[in-house]
């Protein structure tokens, strides 16, 4: 079976697991690429890691002139509402907007709904409106990687009313909400999924963090000579 993508091919190796309660840091030949801290049930063994994808958190871009840009004039009101892929049902935030809300207000207004997060920024990109509000999906319930067709995986839905409704009908997708995808040595016929980039669970006592892809194999190994309690990059 061939690949047609980008793979990070990771061995590790634990040794010298102490019999004392704790966590260890694990050295890795290509920390910026992948990292691991492995707890005493940690047994000595190589494992082989080829990543298909690293996961992603669903994010929308919105782009204005400036973040003072005026959003409302009267009183206005917006929704998000969440597509539940486990249950086949939605939850929503629904806020009120003042009067003359700016991009910097409704990323505040934002923020207070518990299963997002709004970001502004200057892109810098010369164009004449280079001012961003990204939203990002911070909260799922149940997988999304169901559907693993492109485009399918967005379970985010901007409802404006009054002014705001224009802002919401330009909204850009960024990325899709998909899940870390891996194989474990070798078994390219069993993919493992994961909603997060922090893989756990599938060896005894080691927690490892994906960070970006490489085509290079990287190592990691037990490193006897940092401290012994430590956490994760």
């Amino acid at each position: 079976m061939s690949l047609m993508y980008v793979v990070l091919s990771s061995y590790f190796m634990i040794t010298e697991i102490s019999d004392d309660d704790g966590y260890y840091r694990v050295w890795s030949s290509d920390p910026s690429s992948i990292s691991a801290v492995a707890s005493d049930e940690a047994l000595e063994q190589t494992i082989k890691i080829q990543v298909d994808r690293l996961a992603t958190n669903e994010t929308w871009k919105f782009k204005f002139k400036s973040g003072t840009e005026f959003l409302t004039k009267g009183h206005g009101s917006f929704s998000i509402i969440q597509r539940l892929e486990a249950t086949d049902g939605t939850m929503s935030c629904n806020r009120g907007l003042p009067s003359y809300t700016t991009v910097t207000d409704l990323a505040d207004i934002i923020n207070s709904c518990p299963f997002v997060r709004a970001v502004t920024y200057n892109t810098g990109d010369g164009s004449k409106r280079p001012f961003a509000l990204s939203i990002q999906a911070t909260w799922r319930l149940g997988k999304i990687h169901s559907d693993n067709t492109p485009g399918k995986n967005f379970n985010l839905k901007f409802v404006g009313e009054g002014m705001i409704t224009r802002v919401f009908e330009n909204a850009k997708p960024l990325f899709e909400g998909r899940d870390a995808k891996i194989y474990l040595n070798g078994d390219l016929h069993s993919p493992i999924f994961f909603d997060s980039n922090l893989v756990t669970g599938i060896i005894p006592g080691v927690d490892i963090r994906l960070k970006q892809p490489t085509t290079m194999p990287v190592t990691l190994v037990h490193d006897k000579s940092k401290d012994k309690y430590c956490t994760q990059d």
